[in-house]
């Protein structure tokens, strides 16, 4: 019978063990089930498990690392310098580590202080300002605090007491969300040390998790009052909303000294994580960067300020080196390279030849991760090898040696920054990265390099000439060897429109290939035997727009190329923003009483050549400088009326008859460019309305300069408006972003005349960011302007393209006059970044936005919208001109099939002719022109058949012989 009890008592303890270990599989399971972001603070600062980028942004450098939990944890507190941690929740380049429709955070914590304490300040745990988004403490209590951005305030609950915890002791803390994907109504809810304290439901969560997610602080905070003053440890977040029983396995487990790094489905996880960022390379021989002599042009590298050129009269080898200017305006040019891959974690030496025209530039050079760290987009932080130097009159070798930090897929780039006092020239030749412990004899990084270039400004064609592409070769094999190339031409849908297949047996070689082009945006490529891309050049093919276009406006530079640009596009109107801030009251008068426009004459020089190039101007009354600022900033109004009222009359005089319209301030409604109130900014448009009349009444008063959505700014328009502002309006100004339906402006155009007076509604601004249509490089640069204008993803190329020609055409449907684009400047960091808001590529080629946006334009010339119809997601936008009618049309549904009846010709967004019976009608516009009363097409004005005739096939497809040359010589 003893024998018996026994028997069951051992069946019992084995069934408990089983039991206990299926369990935690299962709590593995569970646990693993949705982990998108894991910190456990044992090793370094970087993410364990990361759905997304798993670096923190400042690279571990400074973090405070002491006894945790479990093992380490992260000090986040005065004694740490007041360190917190940043983290991205989206990056261009991967996935999110957050989610707004619902998810978990849970972390231990550590205080330094008691939870009764009777202080005032707040100690933030974390913090995502992009959703302002926050878990502090204050008072004795936790807050989970969010934003509702639609009525633009916070929503202050839960809050929960922990007027118990003790300096010293650790203590769990979790929070969820979760909201209904239509409504956007859902809860938040508090757990501490396991147990659900507090919920806030019916909650309106219409946040976005898109900034920097901050651990022990808040970003951009100083002072250790908002710093937590506390230990964190096992940090993690899940797209899910934990259960209970889930929130309790979790505490259960710490409570236990076990992390989740040691359950065997989040080391999954984590290896996942290290596949995605970290791909295995062999150790890699010779020089690891291309063009690296810039023998076959300046691909794949860049000067900020567009200057990088080839040399040949001075070298350190081949033929050539590059050289570029530093100016007088800034003192500083940064030349960068295009990403390329090499191994993180392993010595590598770079080394380059440089000389200088003057004495005293000084260089700061060296190779740096993909991965920018910093949270705020104007100061990024730089991960990588680097040294210093004064450079020389005459060439000299400077070198840098170390270990490549981590990286995401293993991308790096070349930076250097030159700096003088003086305008001054830099050559650059015979750069290597390689790697070891020191420089060895340059050697380029294949024996045979090729490139594509043009030599027009823009790579910008015109459909009656032939388009000139011109193929470098140089070869320093020791036999010139027969090279086979292929060069192909793809339009912007990737279909091939040229090819031809080259056979070069030379040591060096110029040649030049002619196509001939419709309307559009092309891709040229040139690739090996095997299908490799070597170089890409893009282009453009537009009409000569002898006139601009009344309803197109642009920012650009106000340099000769800015402005030959805007007329290239077919432009006739530019804004005076930050492209060229000429108008500005920071700039005109930044000293009381000192006007720069009597002691520069770049000022003047600037509107000079709007003017010459047969521009009209929006100029932009903006930015209070410091002496005259009512808060120390250029964002806050004036704390004296009279001197806004001496700097608007000045700049009248100044500029009367040179400048057709003012606007009044930039975006005022209050989300950071305008510190002020309605009424003040009312007080304001009136004075300037009074000032510029008495001057110049011709000028036209642009205002509110407003935003067509969300709430609060919708609310702030109409008190405004309520209050009299369109008594000193003359044209109605707004901002257009995100919208692409006529729909979307309806609101607008009622808020123009809402006094019973119909006035001119012009977009003064909108734009949107794109990818780049080059592919030859990677598009995997991650820096904080990139995640400010990126976020998570970017439209492509042809996206982009599709999107500027429905925000151009829904703004004209909706009655506006003008559409503004912004912008058109080479921006400074284009290269090794990729993605931009600006209508140029990296080496200035046009964007296909660009084109499209540029066609539409020249299309829809004088002409009036006569009714716009919506069937379902299809949309007829339909315009006239005399005897000419043009239908825009696109769906936003499925793509549908459209018969084209007879006299009806369909047009691609690139102008190009749709053959057939048939049209295909999806997100991309498509041009549909007719004559009102007989059959027959007439093209709009300069619309030349060559425009949209397809080239000959034999002339695009023909191959070449082989193409030889002597050493040296050019072909």
């Amino acid at each position: 019978m003893v024998g018996k009890i026994y028997h069951w008592i051992g069946l019992a303890s084995l069934a408990l063990v089983l039991l206990s270990s299926f369990s935690a599989s299962l709590w593995a399971a569970n646990l693993a089930d949705g982990l998108t972001f894991y910190l456990p603070f044992d090793g370094d600062a970087n993410a364990f498990v990361a759905r997304g980028n798993p670096m923190e942004m400042g690279g571990g450098i400074g973090v405070v690392f002491v006894k945790g939990k479990i093992g380490q944890a992260a000090y986040c507190g005065h004694r740490g310098k007041n360190r917190y941690l940043s983290y991205l929740t989206t990056s261009p380049n991967f996935s999110p580590n957050i989610f707004a429709q619902q998810g978990t955070i849970a972390f231990w914590v550590c205080t330094d202080w008691d939870g009764n304490e009777p202080s005032e300040r707040y100690c933030h745990f974390l913090s995502i300002r992009s959703g302002l988004f926050y878990l502090y403490w204050h008072r004795g209590a936790l807050t989970f605090s969010s934003t509702i951005r639609s009525q633009a305030r916070h929503h202050y609950a839960p809050t929960v007491p922990i007027s118990n915890w003790k300096a010293g002791e650790w203590h769990h803390v979790a929070i969820t969300w979760q909201r209904d994907a239509k409504t956007l109504k859902g809860f938040k809810r508090i757990f501490v040390d396991g147990k659900l304290e507090g919920e806030a439901k019916d909650v309106l969560l219409d946040l976005e998790l898109t900034g920097a997610l901050i651990i022990g602080g808040i970003d951009g905070s100083e002072t250790f009052e908002r710093i937590a003053d506390a230990s964190i440890d096992e940090f993690a977040v899940w797209e899910r909303a934990l259960s209970q029983g889930e929130i309790d396995q979790l505490m259960s487990l710490g409570k236990r000294g076990q992390s989740l790094a040691s359950l065997p489905e989040v080391q999954k996880l984590a290896q996942e994580t290290q596949r995605r960022i970290r791909k295995p390379l062999l150790p890699q021989k010779g020089n690891l960067l291309p063009n690296a002599s810039f023998e076959v042009g300046t691909h794949p590298y860049r000067a900020s300020n567009m200057s990088l050129r080839l040399n040949e009269t001075t070298k350190v080898h081949g033929n050539f080196s590059a050289c570029l200017d530093i100016s007088h305006w800034t003192g500083t040019t940064i030349f960068a390279s295009g990403l390329f891959v090499a191994r993180q974690q392993v010595e590598h030496t770079f080394s380059v030849w440089l000389k200088s025209e003057r004495r005293g530039v000084q260089a700061r050079f060296g190779v740096y991760s993909a991965y920018v760290g910093g949270s705020q987009p104007y100061e990024p932080i730089f991960y990588g090898i680097e040294d210093e130097a004064e450079l020389s009159t005459k060439w000299q070798r400077y070198s840098v040696t170390g270990k490549l930090p981590p990286s995401p897929n293993n991308f790096y780039f070349v930076r250097i920054a030159f700096k003088s006092s003086q305008p001054t020239k830099v050559w650059l030749d015979a750069m290597q990265l390689e790697e070891g412990k020191k420089a060895t004899p340059f050697q380029p990084s294949s024996p045979i390099e090729v490139g594509l270039t043009t030599t027009k400004l823009f790579h910008l064609f015109h459909p009656d000439e032939a388009v000139r592409v011109q193929l470098s070769v140089f070869n320093e094999s020791e036999a010139a060897k027969t090279v086979p190339l292929t060069v192909t031409v793809c339009d912007l849908w990737e279909r091939v429109v040229a090819r031809r297949r080259i056979q070069v047996q030379a040591k060096r070689l110029k040649k030049e290939l002619k196509f001939m082009l419709p309307l559009g945006s092309y891709r040229v490529s040139v690739a090996d035997a095997k299908g490799k891309i070597l170089d890409e050049q893009v282009i453009a093919v537009l009409p000569k727009f002898d006139e601009g276009f009344e309803s197109m406006g642009i920012h650009v530079a106000a340099n000769e190329t800015g402005a030959v640009l805007a007329r290239a596009l077919g432009c006739r109107w530019v804004r005076i923003l930050d492209a060229c801030a000429v108008t500005h009251w920071d700039i005109v008068e930044p000293k009381e009483g000192q006007w720069a426009f009597e002691r520069e004459n770049w000022i003047d020089g600037a509107i000079d050549t709007y003017r010459k190039a047969g521009l009209k101007i929006l100029g932009l009354l903006f930015g209070t400088p410091t002496w005259a600022s009512s808060g120390g900033s250029v964002n806050h109004p004036p704390k004296d009326l009279e001197k806004w009222r001496e700097y608007v009359r000045r700049v009248a005089k100044h500029f009367k008859g040179r400048i057709n319209a003012w606007e009044v301030w930039n975006e005022p409604y209050g989300l950071g460019l305008f510190e002020g109130k309605e009424e003040l900014y009312l007080q304001m448009v009136k004075i300037a309305a009074e000032e510029i009349k008495a001057v110049d009444p011709q000028a036209q008063i642009v205002a509110p300069c407003t935003y067509w959505r969300l709430e609060n700014i919708v609310a702030w328009t109409e008190r405004l408006i309520g209050l009299g502002l369109l008594n000193f309006a003359d044209v109605f100004s707004f901002h257009g972003y995100e919208g692409y339906r006529p729909l979307d402006f309806e609101k607008v155009k009622a808020w123009s005349c809402a006094d019973g007076k119909l006035r001119p509604v012009w977009n003064t601004e909108q734009g949107l960011i794109s990818q780049s249509f080059y592919r030859f490089l990677p598009d995997a640069y991650d820096d904080p302007y990139t995640r400010w204008i990126a976020g998570s993803k970017a439209p492509t190329a042809k996206e982009a393209a599709a999107l500027l020609v429905k925000a151009y055409v829904s703004s004209l449907a909706a009655g506006c006059e003008k559409f503004f684009q912004y912008w058109a400047v080479p921006e400074e960091g284009l290269l090794p970044r990729l993605k931009s808001m600006s209508l140029l590529e990296f080496d200035n080629a046009l964007r296909p936005k660009a084109v499209a946006w540029a066609i539409v334009g020249w299309i829809l010339d004088g002409s009036k919208v006569e009714k716009v119809e919506r069937r379902g997601n299809l949309w007829e936008l339909h315009f006239g001109k005399g005897d000419i009618t043009v239908t825009v049309i696109w769906n936003e549904g499925e793509p549908v099939s459209m018969n084209v009846s007879r006299g009806i010709k369909a047009l691609t967004m690139m102008g190009t002719p749709i053959e057939g019976k048939k049209v295909v009608v999806g997100d991309e516009p498509v041009y549909l022109m007719r004559l009102r009363k007989r059959c027959g097409w007439i093209c709009p004005k300069n619309f030349r058949l060559t425009a949209f005739q397809r080239p000959p096939h034999r002339d695009n497809f023909a191959a070449e012989g082989v193409l030889k040359s002597d050493e040296g010589g050019h072909t």
